[in-house]
């Protein structure tokens, strides 16, 4: 259901969209493109929506208040008017900026009818949003949530024309509007309404149960994604003993828009996968390793905090891909890699910002460099 996954970056207050594909889920949020403006939301445990009619929203966070969206959305503005290696960088950083404003524009915009759907969740409630009148229910299942919001207006006109009802997540919702047009539906189209809806929820509930599965996997690597990075990075800083420390490298291709724009898309992924291969062959089982996105990973490296070993090791994982990439006739990128150590205490979010910091320094020379947080 989804061709979009939104994948949190390291500043841990933006979420960009890629290729990753995470079964029909997408498809669910598009249905009530039926109802005009109508909007669905899916979101994980933690608020950050991860399927959106509206793409701008993919990445922002339902649990943040409104002034914190709005926080967000200025930190991208003031982030993307910085300086950038390279315009693909700079365009990358001003699609965020513009997603975090539409984001936090109907974050503020939604503040009262939010609050008031939190305090009766799965019920379906008549709302203002923007000063206009809407239908919508949230709700959550199995580590998902749903925001599903149809204009007052679109949904009567919709539903008394087609009587394809395609509010996937909301039963309360659903009934409440083929109760009030019960009064000029015939009982045969009434039941045929609810057959429909019987059968889309039944499709749905499988998808989302194959999603759920398939929630830890970047799908082109099999590496793990950036969320079940994420949550097991936390629980190995969680159980650090006083003494434990580790070593988070983030990791970016060098030069892999050439690749693309020399040898094509297809070509890329090849160096992808290649770089996956490598950097899984290179850790040991102690160790973690994930795709982020695009052409950015991370490792977290146990029981070290010496950056000596973390730079043998990306030095390495360097070596490596050039020789396969040699071996196998495919284009082969170096990765330019930026460390920090990690003890007892510290967050996911702060070294991953550390990490960053460090990347974009190794990044100046492409190719291949490494860089420490504390240098």
């Amino acid at each position: 259901m989804l061709s979009t996954i939104a994948q949190l970056q390291p500043d841990g207050e933006t979420v960009v969209a890629n290729d990753l594909k995470m079964g029909d889920i997408q498809k669910a949020a598009a249905a009530p493109e039926r109802f005009e403006g109508g909007q669905v939301m899916i979101f994980d445990e933690g608020g950050t929506v991860i399927g959106s009619t509206d793409s701008s929203y993919l990445g922002g966070n339902l649990a943040a208040s409104a002034d914190e969206a709005e926080a967000a959305g200025r930190a991208a503005r003031e982030a993307a008017q910085g300086a950038f290696a390279s315009d693909e960088e700079r365009a990358k950083a001003a699609g965020k900026a513009d997603a975090a404003e539409a984001f936090a524009a109907f974050r503020r915009g939604f503040d009262g009818g939010l609050a008031a759907l939190r305090d009766q969740p799965g019920s379906a409630q008549a709302v203002e949003l923007d000063g206009g009148s809407w239908y919508a229910s949230l709700r959550q299942e199995e580590g998902y949530g749903f925001l599903v919001m149809a204009p007052a207006l679109s949904a009567w006109a919709a539903t008394a024309t087609t009587w394809l009802v395609p509010l996937l997540l909301v039963e309360l919702l659903l009934v409440y509007v083929l109760m009030q047009a019960s009064r000029w539906m015939k009982n045969r189209e009434l039941k045929a309404a609810y057959v429909e809806l019987g059968q889309m929820q039944r499709r749905l509930e499988i998808a989302l149960t194959a999603a759920q599965k398939d929630a830890a996997i970047d799908d082109l690597t099999g590496m793990m994604n950036v969320r079940s990075f994420r949550k097991a990075v936390t629980s190995l800083l969680g159980e650090m003993g006083e003494g434990d420390r580790g070593i988070f490298i983030m990791l970016d291709g060098d030069r892999f828009k050439a690749v693309n724009d020399t040898y094509g898309h297809d070509a890329g992924d090849e160096a992808i996968k290649l770089s996956a291969q490598m950097i899984v062959g290179r850790i040991r089982t102690v160790d973690l390793a994930s795709r982020l996105h695009g052409d950015e990973f991370a490792i977290f490296l146990s029981g070290t905090d010496d950056y000596e070993v973390a730079q043998r090791l990306v030095r390495d994982i360097n070596d490596t891909i050039a020789r396969e990439a040699e071996r196998r006739g495919v284009p082969s990128i170096s990765l330019s890699a930026g460390a920090v150590a990690a003890a007892r205490g510290d967050g996911y979010l702060d070294l991953s910002k550390k990490a960053d910091a460090a990347l974009y320094r190794a990044k100046e020379g492409h190719s291949g460099g490494f860089a420490r947080a504390d240098a």
